[in-house]
């Protein structure tokens, strides 16, 4: 799979909560980066597709 690289500065307080998140869920970086933006991703296609969504 390709990969492209990405820089992203962060205060270190944000850096050490993530350190803390990935260590207790014992997961890797990579996978909790890709799970925060699909979770992100699916928040936003609910709120968007929510008004138009009809129920019997």
């Amino acid at each position: 799979m390709p990969t492209q690289e990405f820089k992203v500065k962060l205060p270190e307080y944000t850096i050490e909560q993530i350190e803390r998140i990935i260590y207790n869920k014992n997961t890797t970086i990579e996978e909790y980066v890709v799970s925060v933006i699909l979770e992100k991703a699916d928040q936003d296609f609910r709120r968007i597709v929510k008004p138009f969504s009809f129920y019997w």
